[in-house]
């Protein structure tokens, strides 16, 4: 899981979620979070995830992200 400043979050919001396999992203739109302000979210979540305070469930009770099937 992390925080990033990303020009991709659609137009008229300041904040969305993007998943990839394995991965949290929240993305915030240039100009509503200082950079500062994600170097502090990021080290707090690396604390939470080193410390186990923070697990990511992918559905039931897996612990894995799924599995995408072959094309």
């Amino acid at each position: 899981m992390r925080v990033v400043i990303s020009p991709l979050v659609p137009e008229g919001e300041i904040v969305t979620l993007f998943e990839r396999e394995g991965e949290l992203i929240w993305a915030f739109a240039p100009g509503h979070i200082t950079n500062e302000a994600v170097e502090v979210a990021n080290q707090q979540l690396r604390h939470l995830v080193g410390h186990g305070l923070w697990g990511q469930r992918w559905g039931g009770d897996q612990q894995e992200p799924p599995h995408r099937a072959a094309s």
